[in-house]
């Protein structure tokens, strides 16, 4: 283990932090899978990043498999693809999961590596995204886990939409469940490492009409979402908004 996976409790963790899961010997067959197929994606949509950050952090994106947001002391947000698969398949997945005390014996004994944001009023932000993306499942479970667009995003490479004003209206709307639908499909679902690169963006577009940042693109250099956990991993690290905590 090197000192960018030294084990990190809930107290060392800030509000904004991200933990990325890695990949090891009592890893399941979905975890599995999500590094097995990470390459490709990660080649077709940041090409060469896999071995810089290789290089860099004597870490293989490729081993990371998934991602939560930390809230701090109050624990982390998560849409977790290990929890109800199949309820979720039927429409009754949980959504945004929680975790309070985030530490690694209390959060399944697996490796982390954090990254933290260097921009507190971004990492603010974000956590009040996260906090509504939340507080609409609880009250209208408008949101579950994306099979689908994972699937989509690992396999045939489709990235979705880009993240504008006018996506972002639409897709409020359905958290709040305010656009009417006799369908269940009619959500605004992710996987977790798009809830995480979706709530950040969000964030920054908001901070970027309160002229508190000056372009969402700095980000991760993409203004899409549907980001594997290896990818938005390479690009937090290479567009200059966050740090590994070491």
């Amino acid at each position: 283990m090197n000192e960018f996976q030294r084990k990190i409790s809930s107290s060392h963790l800030e509000v904004g932090d991200v933990l990325f899961k890695l990949l090891n010997n009592t890893s399941g067959i979905i975890a599995k899978g999500i590094s097995l197929f990470s390459p490709v994606p990660l080649w077709l949509n940041f090409s060469g990043y896999r071995r810089k950050t290789s290089n860099l952090y004597s870490q293989d994106p490729c081993k990371v498999t998934h991602a939560a947001f930390s809230m701090g002391q109050d624990g982390l947000f998560e849409y977790d693809e290990t929890r109800g698969i199949f309820e979720i398949m039927r429409f009754r997945g949980a959504g945004v999961t929680y975790t309070p005390d985030p530490d690694f014996k209390t959060h399944g004994g697996k490796e982390y590596l954090v990254v933290r944001c260097i921009n507190k009023k971004l990492s603010e932000k974000a956590y009040r995204k996260a906090l509504t993306v939340h507080s609409c499942w609880a009250t209208s479970r408008s949101t579950s886990y994306g099979i689908r667009r994972a699937i989509n995003s690992f396999f045939f490479q489709i990235r979705g939409p880009s993240i504008t004003d006018e996506r972002l209206r639409i897709l409020q709307k359905r958290l709040m469940n305010e656009t009417e639908s006799l369908i269940k499909t009619n959500r605004v679902n992710f996987f977790c490492s798009e809830f995480i690169a979706f709530i950040y963006i969000w964030a920054a577009i908001e901070l970027t009409y309160h002229r508190h940042f000056d372009d969402p693109l700095k980000i991760f250099g993409t203004d899409h979402v549907r980001l594997i956990p290896s990818e938005l991993f390479c690009r937090m690290l290479h567009h200059g908004q966050f740090i590994p905590l070491l």
